[in-house]
């Protein structure tokens, strides 16, 4: 058994949501979960694996789940029972998981930010030319930003020798 219990315990109600008890709940676990990341990633919808943050963060039934190689934060709970008796389903979870991870296929794909809209438009022309079929530059970073666009849209980043299309090409990737 991977993990046989957890420390820490702390419960946060947000001053937000007067008159609503939401709860977040922070423990640590009492073993490092990170070679765990990768199977959770295979096997949770939606999960998003960070790397550079070592954290992965999921759903688990109707809890949103942030979890870090030995500590974890959870979302939203009504009161300290319902904390207490998820924290045992979440450690079931993980064992089961690390139980069966020999059959299973991790995924080590990592969550990409998008690249920021204002870096890209910096690198575009600035014409306003509507020959990428958007009304203005702004608008073509925007989607370029979101993956909804192709940098080959634009004509005048396309052109053979322009110096902005390879480091537009390095940020979108």
């Amino acid at each position: 058994m991977l993990v046989k219990g957890y420390t820490d315990l702390s419960v946060q109600t947000p001053d937000c949501r007067v008159g609503v008890p939401v709860w977040t709940a922070n423990f640590r676990l009492d073993a490092d979960v990170t070679h765990l990341f990768p199977y959770i990633n295979a096997v949770v919808e939606d999960a998003v694996y960070h790397e550079n943050h070592s954290c992965i963060i999921f759903s688990l039934g109707d809890r949103n789940c942030s979890l870090y190689p030995d500590r974890v934060k959870i979302v939203p709970f009504l009161d300290r029972d319902e904390i207490v008796d998820f924290i045992g389903k979440l450690i079931d979870f993980l064992n089961d998981l690390d139980s069966k991870k020999d059959s299973i296929e991790p995924s080590f794909k990592k969550y990409k930010p998008p690249a920021p809209v204002i870096e890209i438009f910096k690198l575009l022309p600035k014409t306003n030319c509507k020959k990428c079929s958007y009304a203005t530059c702004m608008a073509f970073a925007a989607e370029l930003s979101q993956g909804n666009a192709e940098l080959e849209q634009c004509q005048d980043i396309s052109k053979p020798g322009n110096e902005n299309s390879s480091i537009l090409k390095s940020l979108l990737e």
